[in-house]
């Protein structure tokens, strides 16, 4: 497991490579305050984005500890946070081909149901799932862009 400068140099020695090439950021990076997980990577920019797991230990997300109780309450908390993260990222963060730069979450509903998006342990340990295109020109990586935008732009977004 690599840390956050390791992937900003890792993704600027794939500037200019062929797509696939962003296979080589697959597995956990260690970020400041919290595990970033690359579980699939995209094939192609055209296809289904990327997805990403974000990993928050207690200490990071400073939840209280009445907010955790029972699952009632850890489910409103997992909820707020998806819907949170979701307005938040606003959709497309670069410029590039196909879906390069989007960042997305599935936003919950009206009602208050359980999802994936989120979870909420009872430590206070928080998961997110999310996708990312990940920058491309044509089928070639952008890999400064992408530099800034998973150890630049997401971190703000998570840590927020």
């Amino acid at each position: 497991m690599g840390d956050a400068r390791d992937l900003r140099h890792l993704l600027e020695r794939l500037d200019g490579r062929g797509y696939p090439g962003y296979k080589e950021i697959k597995g956990s990076w260690e970020m400041d305050g919290f595990q970033l997980r690359v579980d699939h990577v995209q094939g192609d920019p055209f296809a289904a984005p990327s997805r990403l797991r974000a990993f928050l230990p207690p200490a990071v997300t400073g939840l209280e500890p009445w907010l955790l109780e029972n699952p009632a309450r850890r489910l409103g908390v997992a909820a707020w946070l998806a819907r949170d993260f979701a307005d938040g990222v606003g959709g497309r963060h670069g410029s590039g081909s196909g879906k390069s730069g989007t960042v997305r979450m599935a936003s919950p509903g009206q009602l208050v149901l359980p999802q994936t998006a989120v979870q909420v342990a009872d430590d206070g340990s928080v998961e997110a799932r999310f996708v990312v295109g990940l920058p491309a020109r044509g089928r070639r990586i952008l890999g400064h862009e992408a530099a800034k935008l998973l150890t630049g732009r997401l971190p703000d977004l998570i840590l927020r």
